[in-house]
Order: structure tokens, then sequence, then C-alpha cells
């Protein structure tokens, strides 16, 4: 079970890359039992095997809020809150990564999905990018 599912209250608030703002605050809204219980509505509703116990969906989503954790955290940013975290939550690996690192300007990299491409640019040397440009690859 991924980490971030230990915690309801993180847990929750990790819906925040796919909910609007009025929607999470809706589930927030209550004591523990109401909130587990909006919780556990929402991803039912989202099962791609309702027949089955184990969510897909969930649990893939909550693995890539861990993964980017571990990832892409840096000194002063949770991997979840940086850029390249929110894209690895929403859109998963990328089919290919690639570092360019240009005379007179900052390292980039580059993440290939299909029909996609996103385009960070660091901001430090530790590890800290932000998301330039996305663009249709093709």
């Amino acid at each position: 079970m991924p980490r971030s599912l230990y915690n309801l209250d993180l847990s929750i608030d990790m819906l925040r890359f796919i909910l609007s703002p009025e929607q999470l605050d809706e589930i927030k809204d209550g004591d523990f039992s109401e909130k587990e219980q909006k919780f556990r509505a929402f991803w039912k509703e989202r099962d791609p095997t309702k027949q089955t116990e184990f969510n897909e969906l969930m649990t893939e989503y909550y693995r890539r809020i861990d993964q980017a954790y571990e990832k892409f955290s840096t000194f002063g940013v949770k991997g979840f809150n940086s850029d390249r975290g929110r894209t690895f939550i929403l859109m998963g690996p990328p089919e290919t990564t690639k570092r360019i690192y240009p005379t007179n300007s900052p390292t980039r990299e580059i993440w290939t999905y299909p029909g996609k491409r996103y385009i960070f640019e660091a901001t430090s040397g530790f590890g800290d990018f932000r998301l330039l440009t996305t663009e249709d690859a093709g």
C-alpha cells in the first residue's frame, strides 16, 4: 500500500492535484468518520473494477505521489509540490527523459509522453526545476 495512504488527512490533501478547491473543502469538512466516508466514496466512484476490493486507480495515484516525493524532493521543496512531481503525478512516468546542458543557460530536462512534451529548466544547482513549457510532440 502506498505510504501516502496511511494518513487520511494527507491522503485527502493530495487530492488537490485532481480536485477543485471547493471539492477538496467538501471532502475535508466533517469529523474523521465523515471525511473517511467521503474519501472512500470518491475513490469507489472512480474504481475501474468495482467488482473487486482493490482499487487500481487509487493505488496508482498514491503510488505516484510517493514516487514524486522520493524522486523530486529537494532541500526546500517536497517532491509532490514541484513542477516535475506534479507532472509525474498527473501524467505518470514519461516515455523518455532527456537532459540538455546548453552553454550559458540553465540545464533543461525534456519529458516526452504520447503527443506531449514537457520542458523543465533548472532553477538551482540542487535539482530544482520549474516547468518552462508544454508543447505538442510530433
